[in-house]
């Protein structure tokens, strides 16, 4: 998975365009190295869901994002990787989102 990670530095550098679903949402990939992943993220109301608060589905989108870039290098042939989410709180107004992905087998995510 070498190339992948190149293909990832390089969006880094500014050589390639950041994912089209990252334009679209309006999140950066900021960081990566083998097994990790940082995606920061500031959220608007163009990202509120009908309560007023960050939509859940932003969040999978970018954890997702930041799960595959995280896991592309590392994952042997064949294996996959998945994750589950559980939103126990939306983020207070006003809070940066920063979403790092780790290649752990038992915590991968976390939020600040």
């Amino acid at each position: 998975m070498a190339k992948m990670l190149d293909l990832i530095k390089g969006i880094l550098e500014g050589r390639f365009p950041q994912p089209p679903i990252a334009q679209l949402i309006g999140f950066n990939l900021t960081a990566v190295k083998p097994g990790e992943a940082v995606i920061e993220f500031d959220a608007s109301e163009a990202h509120a869901n009908p309560m007023g608060t960050l939509h859940g589905g932003i969040l999978c989108d970018i954890a997702d994002t930041a799960m595959g870039v995280a896991f592309a290098s590392t994952l042997a042939p064949g294996e996959t990787a998945a994750f589950r989410t559980r939103l126990a709180s939306p983020p207070a107004d006003g809070r940066d989102l920063s979403i790092r992905f780790l290649t752990r087998r038992d915590l991968l995510a976390g939020m600040r």
